[in-house]
């Protein structure tokens, strides 16, 4: 069963690191960007409903900083926790 754990861990801790690396990326990207990514996701068909997933988030935060930054350091937070808890698991 330790083998078992370990990889539930490590991949837990996989999906922290993720989560980590899309907040820095989403702090460090400029509006700009932000919002040719926006205009490009939508012009191909990036989706039906463009208020849910995440074309409603990139549609919230392409032209609020304060937005775009507190959901930076939401994922980031959330990539910290959720590594942590990885790490629980791979010690239990």
């Amino acid at each position: 069963m330790t083998i078992f754990w370990t990889f539930v861990g490590t991949f837990i801790m996989l999906a922290g690191s993720a989560l980590l690396v899309l907040g820095l990326g989403v702090l460090r990207v400029s509006q700009e960007a932000l919002g040719r990514m926006y205009l490009s996701m939508t012009s191909v068909g990036g989706s039906e409903n463009p208020s849910t997933g995440f074309m409603g988030l990139l549609a919230d935060i392409r032209g609020n900083d304060a937005l775009k930054r507190r959901k930076a350091l939401q994922f980031i937070g959330a990539g910290l926790f959720v590594g942590l808890l990885g790490a629980a698991v791979v010690r239990w």
